[in-house]
């Protein structure tokens, strides 16, 4: 149903009146100095989309635009591809002129929207005429689907646009996770495949869409030329080898298949070429890869209908309509049909939401099968949960062994990870009797690869021993550190260093839930700011002081403690609340009680919780 109002919005949206000015061109690569020396060459070219072909040598178009309204209009041009390589726009009015570049190889510029597409705003007074100018460059096929919009209506369609679009992609990678997960459950090589596919496909389309240069590759035209290419020819190997494995047509064909095969692989060294290949040839040989393996799928789902394979039906259907959406946008590329048959000019974009409720269908009938392998399957998690066991063995040579013995000083530890092993981590550095730093820290995530990088936390912090007694130096030393190793993951923590003879706390923190001091029946919140470690280079960290007592209680704990409570106050809040409850008691039953209060107050269990008590004799 999702595709079906997807699949509806988009044709609706392609069929929705375009304001199109009238172009006139002028094939000459000439300066715009140049220009009014060919002023009698202009000719008339209306105002259906433009497309000349691929291998073209630049060329001028231009287009007179005049207000005849009675209000100041804003004005915006709107170039209805993003892969056009150069845009020279010209402005002329009252004799001025107004000058902006765009294409893939430029950055967006004052006058222009952040937009997929390459656009130029400015205003008309009543009145006002204006000539446009564009001189157009592309290594590719070089087409002009050029639309004039009131500014105000421009930005409400770019707002629509990211609506269907969104659901577009939502809907690829939703197939993307789906098949992935069910890749990592059964380990079948067809659903890999299937995922390969589908991420080539969503990049070619990120690409022609311009959403790519938009959010991620601004200033890197590589990733929009050749990296197109790649994707492509990617997206037809992958999609073969999954058909391959999806039909198991080895036992059906084994010839065809052999050749099937070894085509995939072809399409994969031409896509590493692509880089050295001359571009034109790539566009060319996109205009005929496209169909022909479409072909070969059609011939392998038939193949497998033949031989009674239960999903090849709708396999069969699936590339027949891919196929059709193919075709149709390569005789638009070709310039069979005109631009304006967005049927033809989107039609590999279609198709593919078709195929996408195909394939669906035909994936969720493989699962009902592959459920027979069921008892595969549990040996294969019970084969996991023993590697889980190893993790968590592994994890407690982590962890310290014992917690350190002082005579004015009692500490006591609670760690729970959320799963087998977790990613919270502490320890301690002993610098004598009376002095130690303990350190608490949590690596974002969960399960086995936060535990890896606790590991690496742990290496920071053994390697930073010697900064044990100035916190904020030893918590900059980790920072550097672990901004180098860690791979998009973040840790927060807090470093305390106590003299128990001077009776002095000295601490600084990186983004970690306050520490809490209980002094006789106070409960002090004590403050805490700073970066989280692994964030950005360079930070500098606070070091903060606070004279201790006799008696005195230190909490130092990870936000899985008082995450997830399921009532209308702050963690900090309920977790004071619940500490002046408890906090009479002897430490191992004060954590033991703290935790068991919080869990009945508890959403879901989301988080490791790690808690340590130091208490000051």
């Amino acid at each position: 149903m999702k595709w079906l109002l997807l699949c509806l919005l988009f044709c609706i949206h392609c069929a929705n009146d375009i304001d199109r000015p009238e172009l006139e061109l002028l094939d000459k690569d000439v300066t715009f100095s140049e220009l009014p020396l060919y002023e009698k060459n202009w000719n008339p070219v209306g105002r259906r989309i433009q497309n000349f072909g691929t291998g073209r040598s630049p060329l001028w178009l231009r287009s007179q635009l005049k207000n005849d309204t009675t209000e100041i209009r804003e004005i915006s041009l709107e170039v209805g591809v993003a892969y056009l390589d150069e845009i020279d726009f010209y402005l002329v009015k009252r004799d001025q002129i107004s000058y902006m570049k765009s294409g893939v190889f430029s950055k967006t510029v004052p006058g222009q929207l952040h937009h997929r597409n390459p656009n130029f705003h400015f205003s008309l007074q009543v009145g006002e005429v204006a000539t446009a100018y564009f001189k157009l460059k592309n290594s590719g096929l070089l087409a002009f689907p050029l639309r004039i919009w009131e500014q105000r209506d421009f930005m409400n369609k770019a707002q629509a646009e990211y609506i269907i679009h969104g659901l577009y992609f939502g809907a690829l990678l939703s197939m993307l996770f789906y098949n992935l997960l069910i890749y990592l459950t059964i380990r079948e090589k067809s659903f890999l495949f299937y995922c390969l596919y589908i991420s080539s496909v969503l990049y070619v389309y990120l690409v022609l869409g311009g959403f790519h240069k938009q959010f991620f590759a601004q200033e890197n035209s590589f990733f929009l030329k050749p990296g197109l290419f790649i994707a492509s020819y990617l997206a037809v190997a992958f999609v073969l080898l999954f058909t391959s494995e999806f039909l198991n047509l080895a036992k059906i064909q084994k010839t065809f298949n052999s050749a099937l095969t070894y085509f995939a692989v072809s399409c994969i060294f031409i896509g590493g070429l692509a880089t050295f290949l001359p571009f034109t040839l790539m566009v060319k040989s996109m205009n005929y890869l496209l169909p022909f393996g479409s072909i070969l799928m059609i011939i392998s789902a038939y193949l497998g209908f033949r031989k009674g394979v239960s999903q090849s039906a709708f396999f069969l259907g699936a590339w027949i309509i891919v196929t059709i959406g193919i075709v149709l946008e390569t005789l638009t590329n070709l310039g069979v049909f005109p631009l304006e048959f967005w049927i033809g000019r989107y039609g590999t974009q279609l198709s593919s939401l078709l195929e996408g409720i195909l394939f669906s269908i035909a994936i969720g009938r493989r699962i009902r099968t592959l459920t027979r392998e069921k008892e595969i399957v549990n040996a294969k998690l019970l084969l996991i949960e023993k590697d889980l066991e190893v993790a968590r063995k592994i994890q407690t040579h982590i962890l310290p062994l014992h917690t350190p013995v002082f005579p004015d000083a009692k500490i006591h530890v609670t760690y729970l990870p959320l799963r087998a092993v977790g990613g919270d981590f502490y320890d301690f550095h002993e610098c004598g009797d009376t002095e130690f730093g303990v350190i608490v820290a949590d690596v974002t995530g969960h399960g086995v690869s936060a535990a890896m990088d606790s590991s690496t936390v742990k290496i920071s912090f053994k390697n930073e021993k010697h900064w044990s007694k100035n916190p904020e130096k030893l918590l900059e030393r980790m920072n550097d550190f672990l901004g180098e190793v860690l791979n998009q993951r973040f840790v927060s923590a807090v470093y305390a260093y106590i003299n128990l003879e001077a009776l002095e706390l000295q601490y600084a923190t990186a983004g970690h839930p306050p520490m809490i001091l209980l002094r006789k029946k106070e409960i002090i919140e004590l403050e805490s700011e700073g970066f989280l470690l692994g964030f950005e280079k360079n930070c500098e960290y606070k070091l903060f002081a606070r004279k201790l007592e006799k008696g005195d209680k230190l909490l130092l704990y990870t936000d899985g403690l008082s995450d997830d409570i399921s009532i209308e106050k702050t963690s900090t809040e309920v977790l004071k609340e619940t500490i002046a409850i408890t906090h009479y008691l002897e430490a191992e039953q004060f954590t033991k009680d703290l935790i068991a209060s919080l869990n009945q107050k508890r959403i879901q269990d989301s988080d490791d919780i790690t808690v340590l008590l130091i208490e000051i004799l």
